[in-house]
């Protein structure tokens, strides 16, 4: 025997609604199969090593995950699909014995970097805002109007946020300098604060509401030295990054959060070391689900 409660009724009916406001949301849209069960996303990898000229998009060959075909293998540009706000992530490798530099570059302006040495990875995370790469119809504005009429009918405890502006922050250092032992890091370009969680003048991101997020950092060091650092929540040390010589250390952890923690990204103990800026270094968090 199956009992389906009438929240269970609700909570169908607003998924089958979900659904056909993303099909109504496709006119005139390329991009195929996203649904509310669906959303767009990709991974791909590259296949062989290579030179790479000055400037070179890198066109990364092996899809194993592509969504709505929303990645081109063939020119390496990822086109958003809709609105939204979406976790950028890139590795690459460098070469024995070279060095590599690497940018975003979203609509032709450099975002955050990544830098690998000597068969080292450098790794860059964003946490981004983008916007389709058509404007929304009239039709589609309906459409945002009743999914966020949708959020309201189950009730979300969003502590003054809605569907659209979930709280999420991405932020890089412009300059680099030399760190006291026990510093915390203050990451001074903004480049995403939905709902000003993170002060820069502190280095603190205060999480507005209970839930599951996903925490990252990425952190250069400079020649010659090492870089020791960890996140820390409420006075506490939790997972680590570690860098030497050019090379980023990188940290990404999915945790239980409770409104009003604070966590930072503070360097440990050692002396002497370097952190390189130039937004090289980034530090990132948002809510995934409450």
């Amino acid at each position: 025997m199956i009992v389906v409660t009438q929240m269970d009724k609700n909570i169908s009916l607003s998924e089958d609604l979900l659904d056909l406001l993303c099909k109504c949301r496709k006119d005139n849209n390329e991009f195929d199969g996203l649904t509310s069960k669906t959303r767009p996303a990709f991974t791909a990898s590259l296949t062989t090593s290579k030179a790479l000229a000055a400037k070179e998009v890198i066109k990364f060959d092996k899809v194993w995950l592509n969504t709505g075909n929303i990645y081109d293998p063939k020119t390496g540009v990822f086109t958003v699909p809709m609105n939204g706000l979406y976790l950028v992530s890139s590795s690459m490798m460098s070469t024995h014995g070279k060095h590599l530099h690497c940018h975003m570059v979203k609509n032709g302006q450099l975002n955050v970097g990544a830098f690998g040495t000597g068969y080292s990875q450098g790794t860059l995370n964003a946490i981004m805002d983008l916007k389709r790469y058509q404007f929304a119809t009239s039709d589609n504005s309906l459409s945002e109007d009743l999914l966020d009429l949708l959020c309201k009918c189950r009730k979300q405890k969003t502590n003054g946020f809605t569907r659209k502006t979930l709280p999420a922050f991405t932020a890089s250092l412009t300059t680099h300098k030399a760190l006291a032992a026990g510093e915390v890091i203050k990451f001074d370009k903004i480049r995403l604060n939905t709902g000003n969680i993170y002060d820069p003048s502190t280095g603190i991101f205060t999480v507005p509401m209970n839930g599951l997020y996903l925490v990252s950092s990425s952190l250069m060091a400079v020649n010659g030295k090492h870089l020791h650092c960890h996140m820390w929540k409420n006075g506490q040390s939790n997972v680590g990054a570690f860098g030497t010589n050019w090379s980023q250390g990188t940290l990404n952890t999915v945790i239980d959060l409770q409104a009003g923690d604070k966590l930072t990204i503070r360097h440990d103990n050692a002396s002497g070391e370097d952190i390189f800026g130039g937004h090289w270094s980034m530090f990132s968090a948002y809510l995934i689900i409450q």
